[in-house]
């Protein structure tokens, strides 16, 4: 979407939903010989053929990583082409936003693609905003006790004390299994 080549022959294929998909880019990946890759082209062939690679039957067995590629980049890009042109019209109807996000990709990249990050102690408790009672009360005596349990706990999940981890937490707490890209109402 914004111009940039991923590498589609490490495509890790458990992503996409389809299993019978996932069943066939998998014997595809797996065929090595020429004598496999036949066989692949006799059972496969039409399907590979309509995933856009007409020139499956007159390919080697050296052209498979590349035939990979293109099933591959048909099953995530190509299928979904009409929606994203229809989303990426939508961005532009709003400032030429979609343009903007193309021309700075990589500041936008936390928003528009999950990354894994484990969740630290400090992460954890900047997503949380602690209103306190006034001074003296008997609210504030059971809130500072309640936070001294809390900080507590994060220490214990910090030393691997605990079965749990950050990320379990956030799903007790909050119901959300990651931070949202633009963080958590506040």
């Amino acid at each position: 979407m914004c111009g940039q080549a991923p590498d589609l022959e490490e495509f890790d294929i458990s992503i996409l939903p389809d299993k019978c998909v996932q069943d066939k880019l998998q014997q595809i990946k797996e065929c090595k010989t020429e004598e496999a890759w036949k066989n692949l082209q006799d059972s496969l062939g039409d399907w590979i053929a309509d995933c856009g690679v007409p020139g499956v039957y007159e390919a080697k067995v050296h052209d498979v990583p590349q035939i990979l590629s293109q099933v591959v980049k048909r099953f995530i890009f190509h299928r979904t082409a009409n929606m994203i042109e229809q989303f990426k019209q939508g961005m532009n109807s709003c400032g030429k936003l979609w343009e903007t996000v193309e021309r700075y990709w990589n500041a936008f990249q936390c928003l528009f693609t999950h990354t894994e990050r484990r969740l630290t102690r400090a992460a954890f408790r900047c997503l949380f905003n602690v209103v306190w009672s006034d001074e003296g009360t008997n609210n504030k005596e059971a809130e500072e006790d309640t936070m001294f349990a809390w900080e507590c706990l994060l220490n214990s999940v910090q030393e691997k004390e605990t079965p749990f981890t950050f990320e379990d937490l956030l799903v007790f707490v909050t119901g959300a299994d990651a931070v949202p890209p633009l963080g958590f109402p506040q």
